[in-house]
């Protein structure tokens, strides 16, 4: 009798060890990229001291960060809940404009035309040099297309801001979100607790 129980439970112990699979073997296989933002939960990415950029910045204004995703009964391609996911508008690739620096130069020294040279738009910058800031007209409103971020670096590259800095949109989440230019949320400031925006 003894026999036979220990048998049983020989038995027993290499059945579920060959039926016991993984977890993640069963699971849909989905693209993780295409998820929504609440659907999963990424690391911060490294930024440098003196610019508070990322370290990685990919030429698409882009910054890659690995996330997790927490779906029970799915996993991204690969068999895995581990994923890049690329955060969009995270940084500005190629910049060495400062946004901060170019709004004291339209402050203090616009009359002089010193923000348009800083900003490459010589040409400007000597009719607001020699007109005393376009008779005061340009003067005010480059203040005010700078502090918009309207006006921009002439090679195109955008303005390096503070993390948490007032940073606008790029255009194409703009159009997508048919919003007004200066719109701060979840996309242009990196917030540390998810919010609810535009919440109806």
């Amino acid at each position: 009798m003894r026999f036979l129980l220990v048998l049983l439970g020989i038995g027993y112990f290499v059945a579920a060890l060959t039926t016991s699979q993984d977890p993640l073997a069963n699971a849909s296989v989905i693209d993780c990229t295409k998820l929504h933002p609440y659907q999963f939960q990424c690391q911060y990415y490294v930024l440098t001291d003196g610019t508070e950029q990322p370290i990685h910045c990919n030429p698409d204004n882009t910054v890659s960060v690995q996330c997790m995703i927490d779906l029970p009964g799915y996993v991204c391609e690969g068999s895995t809940i581990n994923f890049t996911y690329n955060l969009p508008d995270g940084c500005r690739f190629g910049s060495k404009t400062n946004h901060a620096t170019t709004m004291l130069l339209s402050l203090f020294f616009g009359l002089l035309g010193l923000d348009r040279f800083y900003l490459g738009y010589y040409t400007i910058g000597l009719i607001k040099l020699f007109s005393m800031g376009g008779l005061f007209i340009l003067y005010f409103i480059d203040i005010v297309l700078i502090a918009l971020q309207i006006l921009e670096p002439a090679e195109g590259t955008g303005y390096i801001m503070h993390l948490f800095g007032p940073r606008v949109s790029h255009p194409s989440l703009i159009r997508q979100a048919e919003a007004f230019p200066v719109r701060f949320d979840n996309q242009t400031v990196m917030i540390e607790d998810y919010g609810c925006v535009d919440c109806r």
